[in-house]
C-alpha cells in the first residue's frame, strides 16, 4: 500500500465536501422555485432516462436512495402532477390486494414532469459542463475510477469497524 501523507488525504476530505456544497446549492436553486427536494429531482432525472417507466423499488435502487425518500418523492411529484402509477388494466377481483401492490406498478413521467424533468437536466448538465472545464475524458474517467475506489474502500473499513461508528450521525461532525 502506498503511504499518502495526510496532509494529502485532508486536502481531498475538505475538497470533496466543498464540491457537495457546491452541488448543493446548484440543486437548491433549481429546487427552491418550484417548492421540490434533491430526491424530487434525482426521481425525475433518473424516470427522464427511462420512458418506459420504473417502479418505486427499481427507482430507488437507480437513485441510490432509500424507499421511504422515494416514496416521499413520489408522493410529492404525484401531487404536482410531474409523474403517474401507469395501472395496469384493473384485474378480476383486483380490490385491496391489487392496491397494495403499488410498488410494482411502473411510474412514468407526465408530459410536465417530462418538461420539468429536461429543464432540471439541462441546468445540470450546463454544471457537469463546468465542472469538467479543464479535463480531458481520460481525466475524467481516472477521476471517477479513483473517487469509486476511496468510495469502497471507506465503506469497507466502515465494514471492519463497524461497532465504532454504529450510532454516529452521517453528515456534519459538529
Amino acid at each position: 500500500m502506498t503511504d499518502i501523507p495526510f496532509d494529502r488525504v485532508l486536502f481531498l476530505s475538505t475538497t470533496i465536501e466543498e464540491i457537495q456544497k457546491s452541488i448543493q446549492k446548484i440543486k437548491g436553486g433549481c429546487l427552491r422555485e418550484r417548492g421540490l427536494r434533491c430526491a424530487d429531482l434525482m426521481c425525475l432525472w433518473v424516470l427522464g432516462k427511462h420512458p418506459d417507466g420504473l417502479t418505486a423499488t427499481e427507482l430507488s435502487h437507480e437513485c441510490r436512495l432509500d424507499k421511504a425518500l422515494i416514496s416521499r418523492a413520489v408522493k410529492k411529484l404525484a401531487s404536482i402532477g410531474a409523474v403517474f402509477y401507469d395501472k395496469p388494466a384493473e384485474r378480476e377481483g383486483g380490490g385491496q390486494s391489487h392496491r397494495r401492490r403499488n410498488y410494482r406498478i411502473r411510474l412514468k413521467l407526465t408530459r410536465e414532469g417530462g418538461d420539468m424533468s429536461k429543464q432540471l437536466v439541462g441546468v445540470a448538465e450546463d454544471a457537469a459542463a463546468t465542472a469538467r472545464c479543464g479535463m480531458d475524458s481520460r481525466e475524467m474517467e481516472q477521476l471517477c475510477r479513483t473517487l469509486s475506489k476511496l468510495n469502497e474502500n471507506l465503506k469497507e473499513y466502515l465494514q471492519r469497524h463497524a461497532a465504532a461508528f454504529e450510532d454516529a450521525p452521517l453528515g456534519s461532525t459538529d
